[in-house]
């Protein structure tokens, strides 16, 4: 949150339009709006479309594009087209050199590809390695909207994956592993903690006031590594209370119904 502040960057921004676009998500024209407008980052959108289709919330699909579709006529309106044909031509193939020669800081990075490039991989084999962990990723967040998980842990793999599988996250995005720390250590108070689960969590919360540490030794992926292990702490959780094992009794209500599951039922 402290980066955010410093650096004037947009993580409150864009952790609050997913955030209510999911939590909304019953409304379709409110999440449709949310989902719309986080085309602002469109690199944190990815898995969006994907979930959406596996749950059939096709209205929020049709709200999410004509919102899109606005704020680009409007953009084009108040600036012209040069934007969009620098970002649509230039700006990919610039990204690219930027991002392996490491002109983008790779200490300050979430992706595997730059925890890849850190430690020596050369950008063909970072690049394989980064693929690799986001179509796994992306995979199991599908799984788990797909098998219609309890909300807090769908929504969870999904804020976290939408920020595993861009290879161009950075510190002030770890904002985005806020909401699923606190769904998932709320949960575990109701229904028992697991093994070392409260390490995990911890260790991903704490993971971007390390960043200086990071920076200064040039060859610690301290960010992809939390991000990595939030992720994996989630599946497990899912895993484990799916197979019944590993649980306490709970100690506290029930969640809402509107929490209960990632989707609606057919």
């Amino acid at each position: 949150m402290l980066v955010n502040l410093l650096d004037g960057q947009n993580g409150f921004l864009t952790t609050a339009l997913l955030v209510l676009g999911l939590r909304t998500r019953r409304r379709p024209a409110l999440a449709g709006l949310c989902f719309g407008a986080l085309t602002l980052k469109p690199q944190l959108g990815l898995l969006l479309p994907l979930v959406l289709a596996l749950t059939r919330q096709w209205r929020t699909i049709l709200w999410a594009a004509a919102t899109a579709l606005l704020l680009a006529a409007l953009s084009v309106a108040c600036f012209g087209l040069e934007p969009w044909r620098v970002f649509l031509t230039a700006n990919a193939s610039q990204l690219r050199v930027l991002l392996e020669r490491g002109i983008l800081p790779w200490p300050m990075m979430t992706s595997l590809f730059a925890a890849a490039s850190m430690l020596g991989a050369p950008p063909a084999a970072a690049w394989a390695l980064h693929a690799a962990w986001a179509a796994f990723v992306a995979g199991a967040t599908a799984w788990l909207w797909w098998r219609q998980a309890p909300f807090p842990i769908a929504a969870s793999a999904l804020m976290l994956g939408a920020l595993a599988v861009t290879p161009h996250g950075f510190y002030y995005d770890m904002a985005l592993t806020l909401p699923p720390v606190w769904l998932l250590a709320r949960r575990a108070r109701r229904t028992g903690w697991l093994p070392l689960e409260r390490e995990a969590l911890l260790a991903g919360y704490l993971a971007p006031a390390f960043l200086g540490l990071a920076e200064a030794l040039g060859v610690v992926p301290i960010m992809p590594a939390a991000l990595g292990l939030l992720f994996v702490t989630v599946l497990r959780r899912y895993v484990v209370e799916e197979a019944g094992a590993g649980r306490i009794a709970p100690v506290g209500p029930d969640p809402p119904p509107d929490l209960a599951v990632a989707g609606p039922r057919p």
